[in-house]
């Protein structure tokens, strides 16, 4: 289980979801309703998700093999019916070593706008295989779309998806688009820094000075993904250089034959924030530690070297607490791609010396897998903060990043995604008020409300769709309209009212589809609340609830 031992609003983001300033109301979930016949609907189909892919060097093959599996990911958002944002950022969050910083600044330029990043100043040229052969498009220009934030149409740095209209010209669907944004070279920084871009990127996304604002919306399951083949270097060389520092530091995190050579490595990345201990096994164990820069364990983060890695477990424990109180089954997600076995399937993640004395003297600790793609440094601090945010318990969420194809990686990610887009069952036994009609005859009243970005609560009600030779048509003067699936076994002739498998399987009799007038999304952190008549005769009604 997460300890959420912070408050609920996020100081450092005073626009992420408009905290402060408009407290959401709380709601109280319950799953039976003898006495009590207002339930919460889950209505929210919307997923924002955050790529943060390593640029560094040796990340061309990595690069190639995401863009080809990325179909996957889209596919199942697709049959959820989500209404999905990507946004892709690199692990370049700046280094005194390195010249360039992005920031967290999102990026959404086509690879083959931009072959300048594919070569390295050593004369190596990985456009070809890290871009040419997975993106058919020079250029991709995204539409005008607004946000909550922002009813003005503007071109936004991420790909994305409602109600089936994507934000992409004609002729370029989404899958075909992150093969072009996906690849982002290889000339970023060798001290990789994953958490740190993400915090980063998180942050721009709340800040409304910025073009990164308004892609989280308040209400949406939000995942990060992270693609890395080295451990994670969120360092605070601003405020303490002396590990990085070639010339004139103390070199006492760096190791015997580094420091003789005066060969600066990203061994210092895994030797400040990790800590081991040999097993019985010959493995060794390794858990996440906060050192100073003289190999000690820091009193203070003041004298941390790399970041605590309390810093990203309270900024996306703040931002689920907040996505909570709009939805509180919702869970953050967290996957990464890293240096793990090609045969993992979660449990303890072995850690050894390796065979390699040169990938030891770059890491810090031998290989955590090896395959045509490379080798990959295992990841502590990555694993540790994916471990706190896996929704279910028993879910994998580390996969290798050795593997040759991440399409079982991009369809689990997609899978645990999907969970929590979940059909809008009733969560009650609802009464059948005309016994003699066949089937179900609910009676129920639906309301929707939101909090405008004035503070002001908006509260209306939902009718009941009209029926027509179409199916069904959204009464006069309304934007939206419900309609009631009541066919758990498909004994109707049509498939309109039949219920989803979800709803089925955990024993509702009842689910209520909202249809929207077309270009009418719904609002963002939009709550749904059904108040229907409850059976007297559960057992007759609900047969598969009880037990």
């Amino acid at each position: 289980m997460r300890n959420h031992f912070i408050p609920l609003c996020l100081a450092l983001v005073p626009t992420l979801a408009a905290c402060n300033a408009h407290p959401l109301k709380s709601v109280e979930l319950q799953t039976s309703q003898e006495d009590d016949d207002t339930v919460p609907l889950s209505v929210n189909r919307d997923v924002d998700i955050l790529f943060v892919i390593d640029n560094s060097r040796s990340m061309a093959q990595e690069q190639a093999t995401l863009a080809r599996n990325f179909g996957p990911l889209v596919e199942r958002l697709t049959e959820v019916d989500a209404n999905y944002r990507i946004a892709i950022i690199t692990t370049d969050a700046g280094h005194m070593q390195c010249p360039s910083n992005d920031a967290g600044n999102f990026k959404l330029r086509s690879c083959r706008s931009r072959p300048e990043d594919f070569e390295t100043l050593q004369g190596d040229d990985y456009f070809e295989e890290a871009c040419a052969s997975v993106c058919d498009h020079d250029d991709i220009e995204v539409l005008p779309t607004a946000t909550f934030q922002d009813p003005t149409p503007r071109a936004r740095p991420w790909i994305e998806s409602i109600d089936g209209v994507t934000n992409l010209p004609e002729g370029v669907d989404p899958v075909e688009a992150f093969q072009c944004f996906g690849p982002q070279g290889v000339t970023g920084c060798g001290f990789e820094s994953p958490l740190e871009a993400m915090r980063l990127g998180l942050l721009q996304a709340g800040d409304d000075r910025s073009e990164e604002f308004g892609f989280m919306r308040p209400g949406a399951i939000l995942a990060v993904v992270f693609v890395t083949d080295e451990a994670d270097c969120s360092s605070r060389w601003a405020q303490v250089s002396d590990p990085w520092d070639v010339v004139n530091g103390s070199r006492a995190l760096w190791s015997p034959e580094n420091a003789d050579r005066g060969r600066l490595t990203s061994e210092v990345c895994w030797f400040a924030g990790v800590e081991c201990e040999q097993s019985p096994d010959g493995t060794q164990e390794c858990w996440a530690v906060d050192k100073a820069a003289d190999g000690s364990e820091a009193d203070s983060e003041d004298e941390a070297v790399l970041h605590p890695l309390s810093r990203y477990a309270e900024l996306l424990s703040q931002l689920e607490e907040q996505k909570k109180a709009i939805n509180p089954d919702q869970e953050l997600l967290v996957a990464v791609l890293t240096g793990v076995p090609t045969s993992y399937d979660g449990g303890r993640i072995p850690y050894t010396q390796g065979n390699d004395p040169e990938f030891l003297l770059d890491n810090g600790i031998g290989a955590g897998c090896e395959s045509a793609n490379g080798k990959a440094a295992p990841p502590v601090r990555l694993a540790e903060l994916a471990h706190e945010f896996r929704g279910d318990e028993d879910e994998v969420n580390l996969y290798s990043v050795c593997k040759e194809d991440y399409s079982d990686a991009m369809s689990s990610i997609a899978e645990a995604i999907g969970k929590q887009v979940r059909p809008p069952c009733v969560k009650t036994c609802v009464a059948d008020v005309d016994p003699v009609s066949a089937g179900l005859q609910p009676e129920c009243q639906l309301t929707e409300e939101y909090v405008a970005l004035d503070g002001e609560v908006v509260r209306y009600s939902i009718p009941e769709c009209l029926p027509s030779a179409d199916g069904f048509t959204l009464p006069e003067g309304v934007d939206a309209c419900y309609r009631p699936l009541t066919d758990r076994d498909g004994s109707t002739p049509g498939v309109e009212d039949d219920m989803s498998e979800t709803c089925v399987d955990e024993g509702w009799n009842l689910e209520l589809a909202i249809e929207r007038r077309e270009g009418v999304a719904a609002p963002a952190g939009a709550q749904v609340q059904a108040r229907c008549s409850v059976s007297p005769l559960k057992s007759v009604d609900c047969p598969d609830l009880l037990g």
